[in-house]
């Protein structure tokens, strides 16, 4: 089963420094505030309800490819059953860990970052609000020294001291 092809189910995918594969590092603004939307609702333990689920809809209800589900499931963040078919299923509790996996991303998390978030919030919600806060922290102090080299490409630019 395959994902549907609307609008909103198929993003483009690019690999990325921080973690190369096959997940979106660029959303519409409306899907990435109902990711950071969700993360927070996770992190303050309100989970919704949810049934196993095979691996399409999954895709579908959050916008990836199955090849982005497969890809978190190669790197360790998530887990599925096999069903009839040997179609992935993912439990509700899986499925909590997918939500949550790709608003980190969608925050600029790496892998890692996510495994260890993940595990910290099955132990102890308060460690893990610490270590998002540290994580975002980190990757805000990555983006502001991007901000400056591009700050100073475009005065070299612009100054003619470049091309």
């Amino acid at each position: 089963m395959h994902a549907s092809r609307g609008p909103r189910a198929k993003i483009a995918l690019m690999p990325d420094l921080a973690f190369p594969g096959d997940l979106p590092i660029r959303l519409d603004d409306g899907q990435a505030k109902t990711r950071i939307q969700a993360l927070m609702r996770i992190l303050h333990g309100k989970i919704r309800p949810a049934t196993r689920a095979q691996i399409g809809d999954v895709a579908r209800w959050h916008g990836v490819t199955i090849k982005a589900l497969h890809n978190l499931e190669e790197r360790g963040i998530t887990e599925s059953e096999r069903g009839s078919g040997n179609v992935r299923l993912y439990s509700p509790e899986q499925q909590v860990r997918i939500e949550v996996a790709l608003a980190l991303r969608e925050l600029g998390a790496t892998a890692e970052d996510i495994r260890n978030f993940l595990d910290l919030l099955d132990s102890d919600r308060g460690e893990a609000r610490a270590f998002l806060s540290r994580v975002l922290n980190r990757r805000l102090t990555f983006l502001h020294e991007r901000i400056g080299h591009v700050t100073e490409t475009l005065d070299m630019i612009e100054k003619g001291h470049v091309l």
